[in-house]
């Protein structure tokens, strides 16, 4: 099994030494010259999304930076590249099948044909539809195009909640066979009771799920821990109020600690197979 821990920012990333475990490095507004730095101070890196772009395998400009992006692709000699599965409204303007179509052949141009591609299962958040959490459709996907599934623990809990649903059953009814990487963090709930993924410290919730999806896809090769406590959504101030009180050394120690707890947890599992 590998590993990976957050990109979170450049002050943090001054603590953390090159080793075996990977650095995640997102899309988003992320830029390729810090990408390019860290793999000049000898991190090696996993990418996660199409940098700079929205990161959605579902936005007709996603392939818009391609070219560059690509070449830090073979640098990095990615093993698969993986893009959220989320339709948003501002997207809509062909059917999401000529949007998905057409990046996956542009992906493959320019990163190689037999690259495999993962899509992430999303949260309902008030910006994505809400056909991207259920697992009919995410299975649907998968298997129309023959992508894999990146499964993330938090993105999981908020869709069960959503659905009413138990989100170990909620985690049995999506296509787990093609999983291999696993995204697990902590998750913040707000005044009114909904859960948000805030990338917060792991709790026992969320090793107890790491270690059950672990038990149920047989083929995944990474497990990447996504604590960087820098998103907040509609308005709230969660995240903003959790890294106020914190210092660049306390992401580290923090990091390094739910690392080992992976890891253990992960060490565990191999054991009883």
């Amino acid at each position: 099994m590998k590993y990976a821990v957050n990109y979170v920012t450049p002050d943090v990333m001054e603590l953390v030494k090159p080793s075996d475990t990977y650095i995640k490095y997102p899309g988003g507004k992320w830029d390729l010259e810090t990408l390019k730095q860290l793999v000049d101070d000898g991190h090696k890196m996993v990418l996660h999304g199409l940098i700079p772009s929205s990161g959605s395998i579902l936005d007709p400009n996603l392939c818009d930076h391609i070219e560059e992006f690509a070449a830090m692709v073979k640098a990095t000699n990615q093993k698969w590249l993986s893009f959220h599965l989320d339709h948003k409204p501002k997207y809509v303007k062909e059917s999401y099948d000529t949007t998905i179509t057409n990046n996956i052949k542009r992906i493959r141009e320019y990163c190689g044909e037999d690259m495999p591609i993962l899509i992430e299962n999303m949260p309902p958040v008030d910006t994505i539809e809400e056909w991207c959490c259920d697992p009919a459709m995410i299975s649907k996907v998968c298997k129309k195009y023959d992508l894999g599934l990146l499964l993330d623990i938090p993105h999981a809990v908020i869709s069960a909640k959503h659905r009413n649903e138990d989100v170990k059953k909620y985690m049995d009814s999506l296509p787990l066979g093609r999983v291999r990487e696993i995204h697990v963090s902590g998750w913040s709930e707000l005044s009114d009771g909904k859960l948000y993924d805030s990338h917060v410290e792991c709790d026992e919730q969320s090793y107890d799920l790491l270690e059950y999806s672990l038990g149920r896809t047989p083929h995944c090769e990474m497990v990447s821990l996504e604590y960087a406590p820098s998103r907040d959504y509609d308005g709230h101030q969660v995240a903003k109020e959790y890294r106020e009180k914190r210092v660049v050394n306390d992401f580290y120690v923090e990091q390094q600690r739910q690392l080992k707890k992976v890891k253990d947890i992960v060490r565990c599992r191999e054991e009883e197979r």
